[in-house]
């Protein structure tokens, strides 16, 4: 994942990161879309309001 690996090069620490990777494999399991590029901001919202409940 690119944005991960950027965001260890700017330096944050090893949990965050670790929790980040957990919350986007996660969200990506939750939407169960074939191809991430097929992610929508509706997709985020349906997750956002899911961990809401």
């Amino acid at each position: 994942m690119q944005f991960v690996e950027s965001k260890k090069k700017a330096g944050i620490r090893l949990l965050s990161v670790k929790q980040l990777t957990q919350r986007i494999e996660h969200f990506i399991t939750f939407i169960s879309v074939s191809w991430i590029t097929n992610i929508t901001s509706a997709d985020a919202i349906q997750y956002r309001d899911a961990l809401l409940t």
